[in-house]
């Protein structure tokens, strides 16, 4: 059964890419607390010595203070009443504050102020190592950290920065790793990661640079030569992103981004059409059948210009074709919009098959039953078809 071989993700992003800590902080963390106690240490006991000159003039001055006729002090009493320890708080508060005292906050300023410096110092390695193959370790680690900079107690400077480094450093970059240092392995992997959060992740500026890691993977891998047989492992991690599409309500998969992976590596889309073509039939929601139904048209107009992979491929799925026009024509949607775009791509299938010389394979495949739905629901478009 196909539903079974869709896997449910778990839908939390923390457990699809793995912690990882940009830097080493731990020393730097521990050398700025030993300079805070040493400062600290000075700062309170300068703080006590103003504090007894604060006591001793509250003492003096304060109004449970008895003075007897010969103007000497008669408090028999060796502490304060509670009106001169409540006058001495503002005191105390002052002094702390004027201290101002290292505390967790400044600590977590002073960790950030080191993090940003350390992306600095990568984003100058980005600059000038561009093509290096180690630009696929530092991804990796940015992209761990850019998912774990979204955590609620995450900081909106530092997610900003990495996804920025990310972005124009290396997506955008002119060079990028190529060579027979880089594993085919290693791509599947970063790729694999890239999809999933492409399509589960709850943050929207995940998911964006998400995609565009998987397009930056997917040039790397068009840069090299490789078999038909380890293409087909890329080829099975969109498949599983789409099976999880088609199965899974809690998906968050754009069918853009996957139709754009499409338009810039058409292999892809040859690859995946025999596999579509047999999910849409069994997608329950309307809404994704009709969507995916795009998807399937920006396939067949990826092949332009090369007819003969198109016809070959074509070929050998006229049989599912005309089953899935039988399937969409007889659930036609009752929205305009949809039912449009259904006519659409029984239209757009009509001319594909014309244009590579199939359509008399085309129409022996026809059952009754569809050549009926095609001239009630197509109208001209398959009268000039038949012609």
């Amino acid at each position: 059964d196909e539903d079974d071989a869709c896997v449910d993700i778990e839908d939390d992003d923390e457990t699809i890419v793995e912690d990882a800590e940009v830097g080493d902080t731990d020393s730097t963390a521990d050398g700025l607390d030993e300079e805070m106690d040493d400062d600290s240490a000075d700062e309170v006991d300068e703080g006590q010595d103003d504090l007894k000159e604060s006591v001793a003039h509250e003492s003096k001055d304060g109004d449970g203070a008895e003075v007897t006729k010969d103007g000497d002090d008669s408090d028999d009493s060796d502490g304060m009443d509670d009106d001169a320890m409540f006058r001495i708080d503002p005191y105390i508060a002052r002094i702390f504050k004027e201290r101002n005292l290292p505390g967790s906050e400044t600590k977590q300023s002073q960790l950030m102020r080191f993090k940003l410096r350390v992306l600095t110092l990568l984003e100058i390695y980005l600059q000038r190592n561009t093509g290096n193959n180690l630009v696929l370790e530092v991804y990796s680690f940015l992209m761990q950290a850019f998912v774990k900079s979204h955590s609620a107690d995450g900081s909106e400077q530092f997610k900003q920065r990495i996804g920025g480094i990310l972005q124009k450093r290396i997506f955008k970059a002119k060079d990028y790793p190529k060579g027979d240092g880089v594993e085919i392995s290693t791509l599947e992997s970063l790729l694999e990661k890239a999809l999933k959060l492409a399509s589960r992740s709850r943050y929207t500026t995940v998911a964006s640079v998400a995609q565009n890691a998987a397009f930056w993977l997917l040039k790397i891998i068009n840069s090299k030569s490789h078999s038909k047989q380890e293409l087909a492992s890329v080829v099975e991690k969109f498949q599983y992103i789409l099976t999880d599409y088609f199965n899974n309500k809690k998906s968050r998969l754009k069918l853009g981004f996957v139709k754009e992976a499409v338009r810039r590596n058409p292999w892809v889309g040859e690859e995946l059409f025999g596999f579509v073509l047999q999910k849409i039939g069994c997608t329950k929601a309307e809404y994704r059948r009709v969507q995916t139904l795009e998807l399937v048209d920006c396939i067949l107009k990826s092949w332009a210009g090369d007819d003969s992979s198109a016809s070959k491929v074509l070929k050998k799925h006229l049989s599912q074709l005309c089953e899935l026009i039988q399937e969409v024509l007889t659930k036609i949607p009752e929205n305009k919009s949809r039912r449009q775009e259904v006519r659409r791509f029984c239209t757009r299938v009509l001319q594909t098959v014309t244009k590579l010389n199939l359509k008399d394979r085309f129409q022996k495949k026809l059952n009754p039953e569809t050549l009926s739905l095609c001239e009630a629901q197509l109208g001209a478009a398959f009268v000039r078809f038949q012609k």
